[in-house]
């Protein structure tokens, strides 16, 4: 589905047996759609507003936007790796899960009404601002996990960071995150270490933990 200007969709199916779906142009809308790829499934324009649908690849799954990219009551799921950057991110109940890998260059993210991301292999996420995940969110990783930013993680109450490896919260490029709050939260390494790279590290409230079967290197 390829447009010059702009993409609308409502209300319907979208599937392959064998194929690709690549949905492209300068906008693209959706709402209450199914979107089913036996391989890749892209969604590639200026900006994207999608709403109330389901959206499963058999390989991988790409969101890329130059602009704004909305997701709200989406469940996304791809069997390969998947990725996702744009230059604008909001969302609100978002399940997102990849069979692979996972990767994420976003402005920033600040949770509303819940988030779900889960990779089976990796999980690296890269932020120029905060990563805010509010209350009852979570990021579970089969392997590693990496959050870089330059500026807060934030993780509230009743949200798991968790990797089943390695455990890695710092700043871009080899810098220092300026704060980590957990608050109320779990983050954890189930088989790995913790590594903690931030100018402040704050593990408060009741049911706050930091917990890991290897060693926390915390850099403060």
């Amino acid at each position: 589905l390829k447009a010059l200007n702009g993409v609308t969709l409502a209300g319907t199916k979208a599937a392959t047996v064998g194929g690709d779906i690549a949905v492209s142009g300068k906008t693209i809308d959706f709402n209450a759609m199914d979107f089913a790829s036996a391989r890749d499934l892209s969604f590639v324009s200026r900006s994207l507003d999608g709403r109330k649908s389901l959206l499963y690849s058999g390989g991988k799954l790409t969101f890329k936007q130059d602009q704004t990219l909305s997701l709200h009551s989406i469940m996304a799921t791809g069997m390969g790796d998947t990725s996702l950057s744009a230059a604008s991110l909001t969302f609100t109940d978002l399940d997102l899960a990849a069979g692979s890998s996972l990767y994420l260059t976003v402005p920033s993210i600040s949770v509303a009404g819940g988030l779900t991301i889960v990779a089976m292999q990796d999980l690296s996420i890269d932020s120029k601002g905060d990563i805010n995940l509010g209350n009852q969110s979570l990021l579970f990783s089969g392997r590693d996990m990496t959050l870089r930013t330059d500026h807060k993680v934030y993780n509230g109450v009743d949200s798991v960071i968790m990797a089943e490896n390695n455990l890695v919260i710092s700043g871009l490029n080899n810098r220092r995150a300026r704060s980590l709050e957990n608050y109320g939260g779990l983050i954890e390494s189930l088989g790995g270490s913790v590594a903690l790279y931030a100018d402040a590290v704050s593990n408060t409230a009741t049911h706050s933990v930091i917990r890991t079967s290897d060693v926390v290197d915390y850099d403060d």
